[in-house]
């Protein structure tokens, strides 16, 4: 039996009622159809329940019945228009929302002549056309996978079950702002990219690194629109103007429309160029997210912030350009080479020590397993490392305010990146950061808030470097005042008061910055 509701959504026709009955004897918990219940509640056909208190109104009570199926493990069958209806999508936001995708002339067929549907009612073939155009949009931007629903009842019913069990191991995060979207984390996702690609989309471009071309192609093979590939450099190096400019120039050659999307394949530099192309190409498509780095999935493919690198620093040409829909498919983790494994547990990190205690403690109790792509300790992490960014952006999607938190361990990790060369990773470069920032917080303290040796002993335990030595103070004093965090020509520092307190600061002691880089190693 699932532990919450199962709602089925589609057109008239699409089978709710005869495969939710099937499902819900499969799954061993009741049935609930809307309708039926509408039906019940008010005593009158559906006909003459639309004739007394109109359209709106049916609306209404049928968002009142949804949301009442929310307290109880059931299959639920929702009215053929419940998704269009602005407060039952809002009651849905986060449920497990399968769309029947049926085709409109099998509709047609199963309906006959429409009899008890009241906007069916005349010519059930034009009417089952238009609610077709008028709602598969709603169908799909509210469902959290879809099933082809052509098929006999009982495969369909098959494969729900399929699905729902894979759903028990799938999160869903919220972001919110001005453009709302999920963030789906579990496996074997790639059977849901087709429900998160924009009902308009004609054509999909799929931009990936070098080290994932035979991935991309199938991931390619799994969209049921025209789908193309474009290869870019592995890591940073596709984070430049000119490889920007080769991508636009695929757009151009695959004729992607305004309508159409780019779909990114790879790490956190392949999500900052496709990101950044999405929102440049035709003043900006939309872009769906398959990270396949644990970095990635925490925090690039998160947020909207993409762009490219220059020789004046890390991301400074860009644009704020929220995603379409982010899929974290774990799966992808069990190729990554250990080593990025561990630079990706330094964002991880850092979103436990500025919001969620919780990823502390289970990374003290068992470090090994984070290193597991199987374990449920890892998935936990990520998603709450997901959950803490979606919070943030969700209030702060500019960084204007709240989202700087977001940064720390960026300024002094960020002087790193730039004076390797962009050749050190950036959870490593992120985890220095980090120890810099906890000794910059007790040296302005005076030792009243030392949390050194704490930073120092997690991040060792998991692999992390907590030192650096490779270049001089100079260099790295004049990397971190190129940074884009800058304001008023002072750097600011995100620290902690204590775990989960976290504050922005603007610092202009260049002798405490200068002992803080001192007590990580920089040579003076």
């Amino acid at each position: 039996m699932p532990t919450s509701p199962i709602f089925l959504t589609g057109l008239p026709g699409s089978g709710k009622t005869t495969v939710g009955r099937l499902l819900a004897k499969s799954l061993a918990c009741p049935f609930i159809d809307t309708d039926e219940k509408i039906v019940e509640t008010f005593g009158s056909p559906i006909p003459a329940i639309f004739k007394t208190i109109s359209e709106g109104g049916f609306r209404l009570l049928e968002s009142h019945i949804v949301e009442s199926c929310l307290t109880q493990p059931a299959v639920v069958a929702l009215g053929g228009g419940a998704a269009s209806f602005a407060k039952t999508r809002q009651i849905l936001q986060g449920q497990t929302v399968i769309y029947l995708d049926v085709p409109v002339d099998e509709a047609v067929k199963r309906v006959g002549d429409g009899r008890g549907r009241p906007l069916l009612s005349g010519n059930p073939e034009q009417a089952i056309r238009h609610l077709h155009e008028q709602r598969e949009g709603a169908y799909r931007s509210l469902a959290s996978m879809s099933v082809d629903a052509s098929k006999p009842a009982d495969i369909v019913a098959s494969r729900i079950l399929e699905l729902v069990n894979l759903e028990s191991s799938v999160t869903q995060v919220p972001v919110f702002g001005a453009k709302n979207y999920q963030v789906t984390i579990g496996r074997s996702l790639a059977s849901r990219l087709n429900s998160v690609i924009p009902h308009a989309a004609t054509k999909a471009l799929v931009i990936h690194p070098e080290a994932l071309a035979r991935q991309a192609q199938d991931l390619a093979g799994t969209i049921d629109i025209e789908a193309h590939t474009f290869e870019v450099p592995d890591g940073e190096a596709c984070k430049t103007a000119e490889v920007l400019e080769s991508c636009w120039d695929a757009c151009a050659k695959n004729r992607l429309g305004r309508q159409d999307v780019i779909v990114s394949l790879g790490g956190g530099a392949v999500t900052d160029l496709a990101g950044f192309t999405a929102a440049s190409w035709l003043r900006g498509i939309e872009v769906v997210h398959v990270p396949t780095t644990l970095l990635a999935m925490v925090d690039a493919a998160i947020g909207g912030k993409t762009g490219i690198d220059s020789q004046w620093g890390k991301n400074l040409i860009g644009a704020f350009h929220p995603p379409h829909a982010v899929l974290c498919d774990m799966e992808y983790l069990q190729t990554l080479p250990r080593a990025e494994m561990i630079a990706g547990l330094g964002e991880i990190i850092k979103a436990g020590y500025i919001a969620d205690p919780k990823i502390l403690d289970i990374a003290r109790t068992s470090p090994h397993t984070l290193l597991d792509p199987t374990s449920p300790q890892l998935k936990d992490v990520v998603s709450r490392a997901v959950q803490v960014k979606a919070r943030v952006v969700s209030e702060d999607l500019y960084e204007s305010g709240i989202r700087e938190i977001l940064n720390y361990g960026h300024t002094f990790g960020h002087a790193i990146e730039k004076c390797e060369g962009f050749q050190i990773r950036h959870g490593q470069a992120v985890a220095i950061g980090m120890v810099y920032a906890a000794h910059l917080q007790r040296i302005l303290t005076s030792g009243r808030v030392d949390m050194v040796e704490d930073i120092m002993s997690l991040l060792a335990s998991l692999g992390l470097p907590t030192s650096y030595a490779g270049d001089s103070w100079a260099n790295l004093l004049d990397a971190m005042y190129s940074d884009k965090k800058i304001r008023g020509s002072q750097l600011r520092f995100v620290l902690l008061d204590a775990v989960a307190q976290p504050k922005v600061v603007s610092v202009n002691d260049v002798d405490a910055l200068a002992q803080a880089a001192f007590s990580v190693g920089v040579s003076r």
